[in-house]
């Protein structure tokens, strides 16, 4: 499983450090769930594109790697770190007010 972890929350004192914890069991069963899982697997419009960074006379092309579905959704998974049975995720999380 999955799970969410807060991530450089400084900034976060109170009320709102309360509202980004409260957040965590949300993303966790949003991301560990079949909806999110078979959106991944099944998405079509990856587009891969090739970046040029202009260096003075040098042109630099980039092409990004392509993953297949199934590879991102398991790289996704597999988090940032394990502990035991467990993946962590590590989140920078910022409230916006919406309205």
């Amino acid at each position: 499983m999955l799970k969410a972890n807060l991530f450089h929350t400084d900034t976060y004192k109170g009320a709102d450090l309360d509202k980004l914890n409260h957040s965590l069991p949300f993303i966790e069963t949003t991301i560990n769930g079949d909806k999110f899982k078979n959106a991944v697997l099944n998405f079509k419009s990856f587009e891969f594109v090739k970046y040029k960074c202009f260096l003075g006379r040098i042109i630099k092309t980039t092409k990004l790697k392509e993953y297949a579905n199934d590879e991102l959704y398991q790289a996704l998974m597999k988090g940032h770190r394990q502990e035991g049975s467990d993946s962590f995720m590590d989140l920078k999380l910022q409230i916006s007010e919406v309205g």
